[in-house]
């Protein structure tokens, strides 16, 4: 059974399986990749961070450079490029 998460979408909650997570300790932060399994022409991808610190209940948009280029690099890795 995969690991499920629930978000708001557009006014409405809309429920994701999750496809991975990964901590980063410098910054303290949970990376959580997930889907709500659309497609609109590729795949819907979505990424958030929680502070483990404060609780697992408030996901946290990825908004930095830094932190795009480190999704990208965990994606070419998990796809093995």
């Amino acid at each position: 059974m995969k690991e499920k998460i629930v978000i708001e979408k557009e006014g409405k909650l809309v429920e994701c399986n999750i496809l991975f997570t990964f901590e980063v300790r410098e910054n303290s932060r949970v990376y959580v990749g997930y889907t709500d399994e659309g497609f609109d022409g590729r795949k819907n991808l979505y990424i958030s961070y929680f502070d483990p610190a404060k609780g697992h209940d408030t996901l946290n948009k990825v908004t930095t450079a830094n932190e795009i280029e480190l999704f990208k690099q965990v994606l070419a890795y998990a796809k093995g490029e």
